[in-house]
């Protein structure tokens, strides 16, 4: 060997160096991988009260990387709380010169968190949060730890959440989930770009693609849920609601705007859309939905068997272009409801069967006390809707707590108005407008009568305004289409319109049926006109002989206007009568009277319907042709 070289390869400093980079590759290949092993397990024991367990820990102290294989963190029980199949972490040199903990990468596979609410309200993971020595605490006090993140990932994660604080544990869990993160940072002003995909095994499925930033902490992007099934929500509040495993599926999107370094926080949604199909909300046991819906869009104590579902709907859907926590405004382009169905039922007790969807907390297994309500705030929540649209809605009423039951029937309705609400900071406040509406196939029916108490084919309205503040009401037009009324006097005398008001013994007892305390000031109402069209209308006095119609009414219509139950308001009524003539009324109704000042018209009106009247005192001759007057 030269000379020259053996006096290199023998130099003390390079002797040095090179046991200082073997003891440094040893500590770091060999040393460092197995006091972490040992260390981990040991740690979890005293301070997380869990067990940890590593397949393997590989650290290239060159190359700044570690990498961590199958860990695994358990419950002294044996419950899983943490695990995943690999991780790991490449760090730059280049943290020494930007005074920050710069990480290359991050790169997380197949992790499971189980999160778990206990009974008592408690969270298993909150364990893994171990008090900090008084050190660390203080180092915390003054800031996050700088760090600059420069990608990190997670591949095929998945989240199981179970909460064990209703009657029967409810959960759910994300699978699949992936997370993109690039450019993250502690230090001001770094915005890193976010993007998260995870599904459950229902098929919902959730998708974050964002901009984030801690420093101070801000985030915007867009949020969008699609499939989730109402039944996964209904599953968390079911101790509190009366209702069975919901249908249904929501969808929501929505870009948002979050600044948590101002005061008060802001938060803006825009272009909202969330949307319910398939909607069907039902009692217990009960044979149809008490309220269904095929679509609903918005743009911009123990119960009796019931008999139909409560809630049906087949889509709802909402579109608001914009929302601002901030201004505490939200602007609704479009609210839809179409394609549904709502069942009421009020039972023998007077009891409503909307009433029995929320259970009644008991006051000795909360033991809560009441605290007074928050203060008013200076600005109140506004909800402006520009288009409210409901659709081909079905109603029924089914009231059993009257002397004769009654069951009352929309087929359809359709429902079109603008609407502006304000909530806090003073009374609500609630103006609808614009309002136009036409009710279908209307039907009232009276015990089990085959024929109808009233019925109409359309009712219509038009021009409409609701101002809940000032009580007032008003429509430009009301009309009846097609239909007719049946009045009715049994032998009794009692009128069968009157019974309809009469509740039934078991109510009366009660006293549900007492009069409601006194509702405040008076409605203001103005109706501009009201109109009545192809109607027909029948009289049958049981009292007499007769067991028809005494009188009965044929294309029957009318027309009011100026209807506010104050000012004149001027009528024309006209209809035939079988089994002939006709009739003609009009002229002017004042309530403030009340006077009633008319000019009747009438030609060859048949007078039979006076025959059972006078039966019992006059002695009428045959006659081919009946009295006419005109």
């Amino acid at each position: 060997m030269h000379p020259t070289i053996r006096k290199a390869l023998t130099n003390r400093y390079l002797i040095i160096a090179a046991v200082a980079v073997l003891l440094y590759a040893l500590a770091g290949f060999v040393a460092a991988p197995r006091v972490l092993r040992w260390y981990a397990s040991g740690y979890a024991a005293r301070h997380l009260d869990s067990r940890a367990a590593v397949d393997r820990i590989a650290i290239n102290p060159f190359l700044l990387t570690i990498e961590v294989n199958g860990l695994s963190l358990q419950q002294t029980d044996g419950a899983p709380l943490v695990a995943f199949e690999r991780l790991f972490v490449d760090l730059e040199a280049s943290s020494l010169f930007h005074w920050a903990v710069v990480l290359r990468e991050i790169a997380l596979t197949r992790p499971e968190v189980h999160l778990v609410a206990e009974a008592d309200g408690s969270l298993n993971l909150a364990r893994l949060a171990a008090s900090p020595p008084p050190a660390a605490a203080e180092a915390a006090d003054a800031g996050p730890l700088p760090l600059i993140l420069r990608n990190a990932t997670i591949r095929e994660g998945r989240l199981a959440v179970v909460d064990k604080r209703p009657g029967t544990p409810a959960g759910f869990t994300l699978q699949a989930l992936d997370l993109d993160l690039q450019g993250f940072a502690t230090v001001r002003e770094q915005n890193g770009t976010c993007h998260l995909a995870a599904v459950t095994d229902a098929g919902e499925s959730i998708r974050w693609e964002g901009e984030i930033a801690l420093a101070p902490f801000r985030s915007s992007g867009k949020l969008t849920l699609n499939s989730v099934r109402t039944a996964s929500l209904w599953q968390f509040v079911r101790d509190s609601v009366n209702l069975e495993e919901p249908e249904g599926r929501i969808d929501l999107a929505t870009a948002y705007r979050l600044n948590a370094g101002s005061s008060p926080l802001q938060l803006t949604l825009e272009g909202l859309h969330f949307s319910i199909t398939e909607l069907a909300l039902k009692l217990p046991q009960a044979e149809k939905p008490l309220f269904q819906a095929k679509k609903f869009e918005l743009t911009a104590p123990k119960l009796p068997q019931a008999e139909k579902p409560l809630f049906q709907a087949k889509k709802f859907e909402l579109t608001a272009p914009r929302f601002d926590l901030a201004s505490r405004e939200l602007q609704v382009s479009r609210l839809l409801l179409g394609g549904g169905a709502i069942d009421a039922r009020i039972n023998d007790a007077g009891a409503l069967n909307l009433q029995q969807v929320i259970r009644q907390a008991s006051p000795q297994k909360t033991g809560l006390t009441q605290t007074p309500p928050p203060a008013a705030s200076a600005r109140p929540f506004t909800v402006k809707a520009d288009v409210v649209e409901i659709k081909d809605i079905a109603m029924t009423l089914d009231d059993r707590s009257r002397q004769v039951p009654v069951r009352a029937a929309v087929a359809g309705a359709d429902l079109h108005l603008q609407a502006e609400l304000a909530v806090g900071g003073g009374p609500t406040r609630a103006v609808l407008s614009r309002i136009a509406g036409e009710w279908r196939g209307i039907r009232v029916d009276r015990g089990r009568s085959p024929e109808p108490l009233f019925a109409a084919e359309t009712l219509t309205a038009e021009g409409g305004a609701v101002d809940l503040g000032a009580r007032s009401l008003s429509l430009e037009r009301l009309a009846l289409r097609r239909g007719g009324l049946n009045v009715a006097r049994d032998a009794a005398g009692n009128i069968n319109w009157q019974q309809l008001l009469q509740p039934n013994a078991k109510v009366a007892k009660s006293g549900k049926a007492a009069p409601p305390p006194d509702p405040g000031p008076a409605w203001k109402y103005l109706v501009k006109s009201f109109e009545i069209e192809a109607f027909k209308a029948g009289f049958t006095d049981l009292t007499t002989s007769s067991a028809a119609p005494v009188l009965n009414l044929q294309d029957f219509k009318a027309r009011l206007t100026g209807i506010d139950g104050r000012s004149p308001m001027d009528f024309t009524v006209g209809f035939q009568m079988a089994p002939g003539g006709t009739a003609t009324v009009s002229g002017t109704v004042d309530p403030a009277g009340p006077s009633v000042a008319a000019e009747l018209e009438a030609t060859d009106v048949a007078l039979t319907s006076l025959q059972p009247y006078l039966d019992p005192y006059v002695r009428w001759r045959p006659s081919s042709r009946p009295p006419m007057w005109r």
